[in-house]
């Protein structure tokens, strides 16, 4: 309920975005892709995937077999402003969060808006703690649900607070877990208690930093924040720090594969367009399988879920 009430502050904002955009009034002429629908309404194409994503979650658009969107019946009365009962009228005075969300849909330059090392010590304090609340009840489930055995150690890559980790132990007492992160949030959360989770500096996307001695790297709420390029660059750093056989075990909030939902992981995806690292998506686990393929790992698999909302995936190094 709490994670709804967090995301449905951007449902209102999704629509007045395609209100605004003249989506309805583009796909009102016929279905259409998103590509097509970019060229059309001169938006760039992550941004029309993000809103067309956000929109068929909300019900209000439809995908069909080709992966092209229509409006669904029951909403076009309401959507479209030919229709005598057009509701947009009600709806197209903007706020504050409206207008941000206008301007990253136009967007075209996907860099991070600024690098956490360059940020004050309460900025990151105030990311992590963030972070910590959104992951917490979800390594809670994680640590019951997933199968450890044969794992020793965990490399808890990008992991923030160490909530995974710590998770992952006190399930697993017989397990070694080493969170590594960027300097600033390593000596922020050095402050705190980790218990007996170790805690080293590294880059995520340079894998001579990354701790060696693991046989297992876990990616927990990590790869929605990069592009395709940035995902397998870090799949790569995966397995390379792997040893054979070693194993990869991704968290996410997964797309279904036509990207027309669940409205959990659709209103997700339009979030990332408003956050700081501007190039992140929600994947579905067709796009993470291929990705994680093209890093070189096998034995991709769908693990179980951690929740309502989250999901895993686990992929292996050849023996």
């Amino acid at each position: 309920m709490v994670r709804s009430l967090w995301l449905g502050r951007l449902a209102y904002p999704t629509v007045v975005s395609a209100l605004e955009t003249g989506l309805f009034e583009a796909l009102d002429r016929g279905p259409a892709t998103v590509p097509k629908l970019a060229k059309t309404l001169g938006v760039p194409a992550r941004g029309i995937e993000v809103l067309t994503s956000g929109c068929a979650g909300l019900g209000l658009l439809k995908v069909r077999g080709d992966l092209s969107f229509e409006i669904a019946p029951a909403a076009r009365p309401f959507v479209v402003r030919s229709s005598p009962y057009f509701f947009g009228a009600q709806l197209l005075a903007a706020d504050g969060l409206q207008s941000s969300l206008r301007r990253a849909l136009q967007r075209r330059d996907n860099k991070p808006v600024a690098k956490l090392e360059a940020r004050s010590d309460a900025a990151v304090q105030a990311f992590a703690q963030s972070m910590e609340a959104h992951s917490a009840a979800t390594a809670a489930v994680a640590a019951e649900v997933l199968d450890m055995s044969g794992v020793s150690s965990v490399l808890d890559m990008a992991g923030g607070s160490g909530c995974f980790a710590r998770a992952l132990e006190r399930r697993h007492p017989r397990l070694r877990a080493t969170v590594a992160d960027l300097a600033p949030v390593v000596e922020l959360h050095r402050r705190r208690t980790f218990g007996r989770v170790d805690a080293i500096a590294a880059d995520l996307f340079d894998a001579a930093t990354w701790p060696r001695g693991h046989d297992c790297v876990l990616l927990a709420n990590v790869l929605h924040d990069w592009d395709e390029e940035g995902v397998e660059k870090i799949l790569r750093a995966a397995r390379k720090v792997l040893p054979p056989a070693g194993r990869c075990l991704i968290i996410e909030v997964l797309m279904d594969e036509n990207r027309a939902g669940p409205k959990y992981a659709a209103l997700y995806s339009v979030s990332m367009v408003l956050g700081d690292w501007r190039s992140g998506k929600q994947y579905s686990y067709a796009d993470l399988k291929t990705m994680l393929a093209k890093a070189g790992f096998r034995d991709v698999e769908r693990g179980p879920e951690c929740g309502a909302f989250h999901s895993t995936i686990v992929a292996r190094k050849e023996a």
